[in-house]
């Protein structure tokens, strides 16, 4: 099942709850997410809807007693901790993203993509 070296990882709410806690996500004009990488410096994902970032969560924690508590926290994020998009858009525009991506990612976000060139 797993690599001598490969072990699953253990499950820590607290990590957890702070990591989603301090996502960079924003909110597109056709209600799906904008979510930054801080470590990547770019776009991590676009396109990405509420099931999509819940179901990721509830799949890690099926069979813990903290599967309310991570689903509770996921819908807090979407609900009260999302990023203003004209800050989502000012991370993006400075992002190691390449220039389409970059005019992408800004276009669903309802801004006017600015090049630096």
């Amino acid at each position: 099942m797993y690599d001598n070296n490969e072990k699953p990882e253990q499950l820590n709410i607290l990590r957890d709850t702070n990591y989603i806690k301090n996502e960079i996500i924003s909110q597109q004009v056709d209600g799906n997410y904008v979510k930054y990488s801080r470590i990547l410096k770019c776009v991590s994902v676009i396109g990405l809807t509420k099931d999509s970032f819940i179901g990721y969560w509830e799949k890690k924690y099926k069979n813990s007693k903290d599967l309310p508590t991570i689903i509770e926290c996921c819908k807090n994020k979407l609900t009260n901790g999302l990023t203003d998009p004209d800050k989502m858009i000012l991370l993006i525009q400075n992002s190691k993203d390449f220039q389409s991506e970059k005019e992408k990612a800004i276009k669903l976000l309802g801004g006017v993509f600015k090049s630096n060139a």
